[in-house]
């Protein structure tokens, strides 16, 4: 468990039986999901960023799709 980035507190708790492996793995599944739509949008961001000339219009634009 401790391989998949359970915490020693949550596999203290799976193997107490205060939560089932299944409830902390999905968890883990909707933080590593919020985790990587955050990389997708910084990636898109700095791909535009990357192409551009880079003048004060264009840091503008970038500072406003990086908002969330």
């Amino acid at each position: 468990m401790r391989e998949l980035g359970f915490s020693l507190a949550e596999v203290r708790r799976v193997t107490e039986n205060k939560a089932s492996v299944a409830e902390v793995a999905a968890m883990h599944v909707e933080a590593r999901d919020a985790r990587i739509r955050t990389l997708r949008l910084q990636r898109a961001v700095l791909a535009t960023g990357a192409k551009g000339a880079g003048g004060q219009g264009e840091r503008n634009v970038i500072n406003q799709l990086a908002l969330p």
